[in-house]
């Protein structure tokens, strides 16, 4: 039998780890190069590879007293990308679009911004309408579906709504109380937000990580796809919160 060491406190299921779909990867380095230009050394990139859209944190037990069992979470967000088509959507959304709203603004203004010092990018699933695309709350559901094997989402603690957020941080900001609405809407332009990026949620774009740095440096990081780690903790014992046993 093979096993997965692995420390839940310590673990996180991302998307676009490493290599990125290109539209977005450009998107990416354009954006950093904007806020380069307009905030000058107050910004400090990440590196490209390291850059994620965090799906669902391991780190938080579920209310509902069912113990974590990582290997059935992996197993089911498999499923759930091999049978349907889940896309996030970055940029491109009209500030008249209210279907869905992020912390009670549009998707528009949520879509670039400063968050706790950090330049962050966030995009939301969306699925095809009788007008186009529109924007959906897959990912809040999902999230919820992981509570059934022992793992809350962050944003989902008691009382808090559902959370379809997909945050990217693109680096960190000197004296983010400096960085007004004109800066924000230059780095937009500059990164071409206006125009929507469509990326795809597939079992090879989605990773399971074990960090030290909750920035997941990959330096200091290890990594699975989803299907290695479903081969690796196929059959084997559930780990508990915080020590290394094999899932």
């Amino acid at each position: 039998m093979t096993t997965l060491p692995i420390d839940l406190d310590r673990a996180t299921l991302v998307a676009f780890y490493g290599a990125k779909p290109a539209s977005l990867d450009r998107t990416v380095r354009a954006l950093q190069d904007a806020a380069s230009s307009v905030l000058g050394t107050r910004f400090r990139p990440r590196a490209v590879d390291d850059v994620h859209a965090t799906l669902m944190g391991l780190d938080q037990p579920a209310e509902n007293g069912v113990a974590p069992h990582l290997a059935q979470a992996v197993r089911h967000l498999l499923d759930v990308l091999r049978s349907e088509r889940v896309v996030l959507q970055f940029g491109g959304f009209s500030p008249g679009e209210r279907t869905i709203t992020s912390r009670g603004r549009s998707l528009h203004d949520r879509t670039l911004g400063v968050v706790a010092r950090q330049i962050v990018l966030i995009g939301w699933p969306v699925r095809e309408a009788p007008l186009g695309r529109a924007p959906s709350m897959r990912l809040a559901d999902l999230r919820y579906e992981f509570e059934r094997y022992g793992f809350r989402h962050k944003y989902h603690a008691p009382g808090m709504g559902p959370d379809p957020d997909a945050y990217m941080v693109l680096g960190e900001v000197d004296d983010a109380d400096g960085v007004d609405a004109h800066a924000i809407a230059a780095i937009t332009r500059g990164g071409g937000l206006q125009d929507a990026i469509l990326v795809d949620l597939t079992p090879d774009s989605v990773f399971l990580v074990e960090y030290h740095e909750t920035s997941l440096a990959r330096a200091s990081s290890r990594w699975w796809t989803l299907d290695s780690a479903d081969a690796a903790m196929r059959d084997g014992p559930t780990p508990s919160r915080r020590c290394s046993a094999a899932p």
